[in-house]
């Protein structure tokens, strides 16, 4: 057995100090993430989520325990004064990330995976009445202004939807339009 090239040490234990930049893995899954097609809206929240994630526990997430987790999601909803929704959405952004580290084996035990999601209610949404659809429409000052409230009421079209669409997206013939939209999928 040839020995003379290495050095051994002992184990060390001691506290290594968290630097306030955001972990390696958390970098390399932002990537991930970006090649599989997430917006860059989508990947902005993630980073953030995760920067203020990492910031507060001021752990590596290797050291992370199911309890770290729990801690943060109570110290984020005190100090960030948030919906019960916003954050179930930090808590699916750490599902997502310490689910990836486990698929990808940089850690043995998922510690987000047994908490589960945070309950909050839907708002329902309201649907204009004929007299209030007559209301919007008599309100239209120009021949667009109506084309635009008729597309809206008829398509259920999202106003980013219809800002991105081109006159080519329009078949007059069929009577039909292809939006792109969120998701990055045409309907």
């Amino acid at each position: 057995l040839a020995s003379y090239n290495y050095d051994v040490t002992p184990k060390e234990t001691q506290i290594v100090p968290y630097n306030d930049e955001l972990p390696n893995l958390a970098k390399q899954f932002l990537v991930v993430k970006s090649i599989k097609g997430l917006s860059e809206k989508t990947l902005y929240g993630y980073r953030k989520r995760l920067e203020i994630f990492f910031f507060v526990i001021k752990k590596q997430p290797e050291q992370v325990k199911r309890t770290d987790i729990e801690l943060f999601l109570y110290w984020y909803k005190q100090n960030r004064s948030v919906t019960d929704r916003s954050l179930d959405k930090v808590l699916d952004c750490l599902k997502s990330f310490f689910n990836w580290m486990y698929e990808c084996e940089y850690i043995d035990r998922d510690p987000a995976r047994p908490i589960e999601s945070i309950k909050y209610s839907k708002p329902v949404q309201s649907v204009l009445t004929e007299e209030e659809l007559e209301i919007v429409r008599r309100s239209c000052k120009t021949l667009k202004e109506k084309a635009l409230v008729e597309f809206f009421f008829s398509t259920g079209c999202r106003v980013a939807e219809v800002a991105h669409m081109k006159i080519s997206d329009v078949d007059f013939g069929e009577k039909t339009v292809k939006i792109f939209g969120k998701g990055k999928k045409h309907r």
